[in-house]
């Protein structure tokens, strides 16, 4: 996106059920509004409450009519407020959030039990004779991990430990007999339940499940003359509430005038960008910093022999470790000065007076840039398949470059002739 508008590009792979289908048939780019130039884009899960973001999206658009809003912003709270209290039934419905939520417990109680199944069995590898009690110890010190963990997490905006209260009020029995279940004969103790149900009640308000879909409405308020963006992570309904959080806003303006903004599977824009694949930038920051964390160690023990007084080497170490994780936060420092000045801030030099056209193609590239990967690779090809790319503009509105249709056009006269019907 630039001061002229922003471009958005949007694969068409899905994922079917566990993950070894795919189809490269998914509408993932949309027309948030019929008259204005406002669009948005998802990824991630493409249902809410097992109804389809696409259906939402054109019934909201139907509703908002020529409806418009000062700014981006004020649209995309207008949209989650229409997803917070609609007259669709399908959408409101108790019965569909409470299976929502019975899904997230199953899968929440059954990662811990994974993990806890994992750390059993690498205790008994490394020693068969292990007690029952010792066992126990093991999963007891998981869950005290756990819990200090979610004690540490902050709640989703919307929530507080009145929704905590209410969830054990309403899913506290199903929660324990979902553990029960799960573990069957390796529950230890009540106290692994207790807890564990502590843990589970509280993450459905504090974390974003597996599940989560992403939104991203993009384009011009009407006060506005340059582009904006505000993507948000949205996960279900839970008590009554929508379980949402912003996750990236941009607002073009004099003082920020371009931006290249990836979602969902981000690691080859995001390596195009900065140079550097973030995977690799990862593991060199966590090599490097472990080295020098032991390194410190390693210096005094060879200096011990000369220390006049070996009741020293703790502050010995200290200084040591200062000096050193210094030199590391450093390195940090220059390699991130680096990627700015030599890829980042050309990129986004080029792209600040990239005219509509060029814009849309190298939204579309980046996209392709992924999809490449992915076919090359070993793992499934989760992005491919055509590409939608659309332009907006304050001036133009929304310009579809390129679109794909289930249908010939010429075949459905009736589909053009009812799009700006009003009812």
């Amino acid at each position: 996106m630039n001061t002229i508008g922003v471009a958005m590009a949007a694969d068409s792979a899905v994922t079917i059920g566990s993950g070894t289908k795919i189809y490269n048939s998914a509408n993932k780019l949309f027309t948030l509004s019929k008259f204005h130039p406002v669009g948005i884009m998802i990824y991630g899960n493409a249902e809410f409450l097992r109804v389809p973001w696409e259906t939402i999206i054109k019934v909201y658009r139907q509703s908002l009519d020529v409806k418009t809003f000062p700014t981006v912003e004020e649209y995309s709270y207008d949209f989650l407020h229409f997803l917070k209290g609609n007259n669709y039934m399908e959408l409101t419905s108790e019965v569909e959030e409470y299976k929502f939520i019975l899904n997230l417990i199953t899968e929440s109680v059954s990662s811990a039990f994974d993990t806890i199944l994992g750390k059993l069995k690498a205790r008994v590898n490394e020693k068969p004779d292990s007690t029952e009690d010792e066992l126990n110890a093991v999963a007891n010190t998981y869950l005290d991990e756990l819990l200090m963990d979610c004690d540490n997490k902050n709640f989703i905006n919307g929530f507080d430990d009145q929704d905590y209260r209410q969830i054990i009020e309403k899913y506290g029995d199903q929660i324990e007999k979902i553990i029960i279940e799960t573990f069957e004969n390796m529950i230890f103790s009540e106290h692994l339940i207790t807890n564990l149900k502590y843990i589970v009640a509280n993450n459905l308000i504090k974390q974003f499940s597996r599940s989560t879909s992403g939104i991203v409405i993009a384009g011009f308020g009407e006060q506005e003359l340059y582009p904006s963006l505000f993507a948000y992570n949205i996960d279900g309904r839970i008590n009554n509430k929508l379980k949402y959080q912003l996750t990236t806003q941009r607002v073009v303006g004099t003082d920020f005038t371009a931006a290249i903004v990836p979602f969902a599977q981000d690691d080859m824009v995001h390596t195009f960008v900065r140079g550097i694949n973030p995977e690799i930038e990862g593991i060199s920051s966590n090599y490097l910093g472990n080295i020098f964390k032991n390194l410190s160690n390693v210096i005094v023990e060879q200096l011990l022999d000369n220390l006049k007084n070996p009741k020293d080497s703790p502050e010995l170490i200290k200084i040591i470790d200062d000096q050193l994780m210094n030199i590391f936060d450093k390195f940090n420092q220059s390699l991130d000065q680096y990627k700015q000045e030599h890829f980042t801030t050309p990129i986004l030099n080029i792209v600040n007076s990239l005219p509509k056209d060029e814009l849309a193609e190298m939204a579309e590239s980046l996209v392709n840039l992924t999809s490449f990967k992915r076919r090359v690779s070993s793992s499934l090809e989760t992005v491919g398949g055509p590409v939608d790319v659309a332009v907006i503009t304050k001036g133009d509105g929304l310009i579809w470059i390129k679109r794909k249709h289930y249908f010939k056009q010429e075949l459905n006269q009736q589909f053009a002739q009812n799009y700006f019907r009003r009812d």
